[in-house]
């Protein structure tokens, strides 16, 4: 099973995401736009995982999970590619976010877990292998400024099946309305 940990939109942010990835397409020569389904923020890229750590991923969720929290969209970036780009649109500064994707590193990590050693960049991926149209800067796309409250934590698959990228949600943990600190339950 190939899996990562993530948060998806709610229906405003996507169809605001969708918005903006109509106006990349118009400037693109060429590109493999996100489908509306999948478009989701990465906190962990768990890789190649056998069934049997499920388990391990979801308890590391639980772990982790803090209180649910809003994150905005801010702008429109790229990573380079070899000839093309990844295109994505990116969510503003949000404290409660980098705490929350920081959290769940140290929890999977406990359970055993090798992540990716970048740092995190809370992005939605609009297109991968783009190519801009001479002059075209996706970075000057208007973004609409849309919240989404996150209040769950989605551990999903990726896979192909008939050919197309799809990605399942394998279980869903919820963010806790009052965090309480390990070790502290049942202490005053």
């Amino acid at each position: 099973m190939r899996l990562f940990v993530a948060v998806t939109p709610d229906d405003a942010m996507r169809r605001a995401v969708l918005q903006v990835q109509r106006s990349l397409a118009a400037g693109l020569t060429r590109g493999s736009l996100t489908r509306a389904e999948n478009l989701h923020l990465t906190l962990a890229f768990l890789g190649e995982t056998p069934p049997e750590r499920v388990e391990a991923a979801r308890r590391a969720m639980q772990a982790a999970a803090g209180v649910p929290f809003s994150v905005s969209l801010s702008q429109v970036g790229r990573f380079q590619g070899r000839g093309d780009e990844l295109v994505w649109l990116g969510l503003a500064h949000t404290p409660e976010l980098m705490a929350q994707a920081e959290r769940l590193a140290q929890a999977l990590r406990a359970e055993g877990f090798g992540l990716e050693a970048r740092a995190f960049t809370p992005h939605l991926t609009l297109a991968r292998r783009a190519v801009c149209r001479p002059g075209f800067c996706p970075e000057r796309l208007a973004v609409p400024r849309v919240r989404c409250r996150v209040t769950r934590l989605y551990l999903m698959e990726s896979a192909r099946p008939d050919g197309v990228l799809t990605y399942t949600p394998v279980c869903a943990v919820p963010l806790r309305s009052n965090r309480i600190p390990a070790g502290t339950a049942g202490k005053l």
